[in-house]
């Protein structure tokens, strides 16, 4: 089967999964979790997580589904039950948590695809059990956890310090069949044949006086060869933000391009996604980007 990554750490991939290997990941899970009265899914059933736990698990348990999606990407009420097995992202997590829905007594939930923050981890673990299930598209399932303060265990069928878990994160071992995951490896890309780290460019931008939180990549051909930026700040900040990056990021860590955000772009799973460059000359500008958010422009390299 052919899965493609979300495109967060560089261009999307396809990559190839072998069915039965994916049958026996539901299975190990679905024994691990007990066998629920109905699957909630609030994630795309085409994405591997997805396609695990709201495809292969509840078939192989004889359990229905309940779609908690809409055509727009939205999410539905839908009446929670004790016996419910709820599986949904970090994003989706919070959205739920935010606009205070009542889990019952009795529910399990399942969060992946992104790092599940410790304080949402915690406070939905005071109204259910929760699992907290760590791989990506590349490896599928790696690790799973009950609380965010303990390391996660290894899948059985894996090995301890195979480099191949190690995809996307850097892991620290504990133990045999222990880990915890350390932070993201940061992919150096060439530019004028030289290696830039991007993770290491937002790094010290995140830094930067008036800098609430920003993204970093490189850019598409089709947008140049050099780094991009969005950036949150405050709009009177902006100016001297501009003026700081320009100071901060030279040679070939040079922004080639900044955009001012209100919030940086995420998929529905909660992942940092693409943006466009927009090129403009002078100070930044404003554009209206949707309804209700506001982007503004500047352009570095000029």
């Amino acid at each position: 089967m052919i899965f493609e990554t979300s495109g967060s750490t560089g261009q999307p991939k396809r990559i190839e999964h072998i069915s039965a290997l994916l049958r026996r990941e539901a299975a190990f899970f679905l024994e691990l979790l007990g066998r629920p009265v109905r699957v909630v899914r609030y994630v795309p059933k085409h994405h591997l997580y997805g396609y695990i736990f709201t495809v292969l698990l509840p078939e192989l348990a004889g359990v229905p589904v309940e779609d908690a999606r809409t055509f727009e990407e939205g999410y539905r009420a839908v009446k929670l039950h004790p016996g419910d097995l709820l599986i949904a992202t970090p994003h989706q997590w919070q959205f739920l948590v935010d606009r205070g829905t009542v889990f019952p007594a009795g529910i399990t939930g399942v969060t992946s695809a992104a790092a599940c923050p410790v304080a949402l981890f915690q406070t939905l673990r005071a109204q259910m059990r929760v699992l907290e299930v760590y791989g990506s598209t590349e490896t599928s399932g790696v690790g799973y956890r009950f609380d965010p303060e303990e390391p996660y265990h290894l899948l059985p069928w894996l090995e301890a310090g195979d480099q191949g878990l190690e995809q996307n994160d850097h892991l620290r071992w504990t133990g045999p069949g222990t880990f915890f995951v350390e932070g993201r490896k940061d992919g150096a890309v060439e530019i004028s044949g030289i290696k830039v780290y991007p993770g290491e460019v937002e790094r010290r931008l995140r830094q930067l006086p008036g800098v609430q939180d920003c993204a970093v990549r490189a850019m598409t051909p089709e947008e140049g060869r050099r780094l991009k930026a969005c950036v949150v700040c405050g709009r009177e900040e902006q100016p001297a933000v501009l003026r700081e990056i320009e100071r901060t990021f030279r040679g070939p860590e040079r922004l080639a391009s900044v955009v001012f955000v209100a919030g940086v772009p995420r998929s529905p799973e909660g992942k940092p996604v693409d943006w466009a460059a927009f090129p403009c000359t002078g100070e930044a500008n404003a554009r209206q980007e949707r309804p209700g958010e506001r982007f503004w422009h500047g352009r570095i390299d000029r």
